[in-house]
């Protein structure tokens, strides 16, 4: 994780409102921080996070400390 290129939307530091109409896994609606960055890069975590394989996955952090894998879709 952590990998940061010119192609993804959002880095480390990065303050992000999940997408109101996500899975709820990824509690939509709320605020948090990037915590990193990872490209996903198999068709099996894809299908686990219900995104399109090549595209980027941020695991997040949010205010009480939890954090999250989520698809950059959300």
């Amino acid at each position: 994780m952590n990998v940061e290129t010119d192609d993804s939307k959002f880095t480390w530091g990065d303050s992000v409102i999940i997408r109101k109409n996500s899975p709820t896994k990824f509690h939509p609606g709320k605020f948090a921080s990037i915590c990193g960055t990872d490209k996903i890069s198999f068709q099996k975590e894809a299908d686990e996070l219900s995104c399109k394989n090549q595209k980027w996955n941020y695991l997040v952090e949010f205010e009480a400390g939890s954090f999250v894998e989520i698809p950059e879709c959300y």
